[in-house]
């Protein structure tokens, strides 16, 4: 079995600015940098963000999906309608 760590540091930045010229796309240093500090350096992320055409919007996407997966785990609160459950996703969303 294959470990591979998250990459810490400036490695993120570096990787993110890597692929991205590899896929061919231009690169916003500073679009670049704010995508890095949503999704931080696990690779997956960092390799959807850098090819996508909207750094920022994919990892904020990303983000949000996370979020969202993370919620319907938890089960804060259980047998509830969808309309409490919208509400627990604001306010989370909005921490």
């Amino acid at each position: 079995m294959l470990s591979i760590s998250d990459l810490n540091g400036k490695e993120p930045l570096q990787a993110a600015l890597r692929i991205r010229r590899d896929a061919g796309r231009p690169a916003n240093f500073e679009e670049i940098k704010e995508a890095v500090q949503i999704v931080g350096g696990r690779l997956s992320y960092l390799n959807k963000v850098a090819k996508s055409k909207d750094i920022v919007g994919m990892a904020k996407h990303l983000l949000e999906t996370e979020k969202a997966w993370l919620l319907s785990q938890i089960g804060l609160i259980p047998d509830c309608d969808d309309d409490v459950m919208d509400e627990v996703r604001v306010s989370i969303f909005n921490l």
